[in-house]
């Protein structure tokens, strides 16, 4: 007959709970393994939504910002006889389309320096003199400059005006034909 030692009997049982132990500490291990792999996964995939989110914010914003100032256009013209019968003078309408007033309107002329004389526009022409630094345009309204007068050796290509004037919200803004650049 098999006779058990029961003194080796607690080494068996204990070495089966040590062997079970050792199991259930490598299966823990895999699983909070597994569970880090899973959040670093799902911290990826939010910085992921969060970097798109960012761009998005980004971008309205800068559309936010730079609508007013797209709402302003200009128009460049050359006149025979503003300035005495036998001169052409540059100048620029200034044309506010955007939802607000914009402030401090300046003209410059490239090489012809800037703006001499400075005016209000209405359906009939020229109006009222203004500054030439044009305190406020309201919405819809229009306003001209003119350059000094035109030489004959001045060609018609390097007086590319610039405008620059300040949106409702303080930002400084220069226009020049369709390039639209922020200057603070």
């Amino acid at each position: 007959m098999n006779v058990i030692d029961w003194g080796d009997a607690p080494t068996w049982v204990g070495a089966i709970f040590a062997a079970l132990a050792a199991g259930a500490a490598i299966w823990t291990l895999k699983s909070q393994r597994d569970q880090i792999r899973e959040q670093r996964e799902f911290i990826a995939q939010q910085a992921e939504v969060l970097t798109v989110e960012r761009d998005v914010l980004l971008l309205e914003r800068k559309e936010r910002t730079e609508r007013q100032a797209r709402g302003v256009r200009l128009s460049g013209y050359r006149f025979p006889g503003i300035i005495s019968a036998d001169e052409q003078a540059a100048s620029v309408l200034v044309h506010n389309e955007s939802e607000a007033e914009i402030q401090n309107i300046t003209a410059d002329f490239g090489h012809l320096g800037p703006a001499v004389r400075a005016c209000e526009w209405g359906e009939l022409g020229s109006g009222e003199e203004l500054p030439l630094t044009v305190p406020v345009l309201s919405r819809g309204a229009l306003c001209y400059f003119q350059a000094r007068e035109w030489k004959e050796d001045d060609h018609p290509r390097s007086y590319v005006p610039r405008v620059s004037f300040t949106d409702s919200h303080g930002r400084r803004w220069c226009l020049a034909g369709d390039n639209l650049t922020s200057v603070r």
